[in-house]
């Protein structure tokens, strides 16, 4: 008798090892930059922005940031835009940055920062920086 319990503990231990739960992998969403592809541009040239984020559960809300930092303060600008309620598993944004207004000798880096939250606040960030001169 006691030689076929160790086998049937042995079997028992093993099925409940190999049974045990999946542990809870949290993903967050995946944002991409996928323009710009450069860090420089010159005054006047256009900086095209889109980003695409992506993630396994639904996209809940977005904040997108721009910051000018020039060393002439009086193109120092801040836009945050915020999208709610999105509900959908990929979301794309484009924009163009005009910097034809930016007068000759002016240096300006740009941080342009986005984050993404699903609908159990799990939250992802990420940044680029740029910079705008003459």
């Amino acid at each position: 008798m006691i030689q076929l319990q160790f086998p049937l503990i042995f079997i028992f231990s093993f099925f409940i090892f190999s049974c045990e739960k999946e542990k809870n992998v949290i993903s967050s969403p995946y944002i991409i930059f996928e323009s710009p592809l450069v860090e420089s541009f010159l005054i006047g040239e256009d900086i095209n922005i889109s980003i695409f984020i992506n993630h396994d559960e639904v996209i809940d809300n977005i904040k997108y940031y721009e910051i000018f930092d020039c060393n002439n303060d009086n193109f120092d600008s801040l836009v945050l835009q915020e999208w709610e309620n999105i509900y959908e598993n990929e979301w794309t944004f484009n924009k163009v940055i005009e910097t034809t207004n930016l007068p000759e000798n002016t240096l300006c880096s740009c941080t342009i920062q986005i984050e993404a939250s699903d609908l159990n606040n799990v939250m992802s960030q990420t940044e680029i920086m740029l910079n705008v001169s003459s």
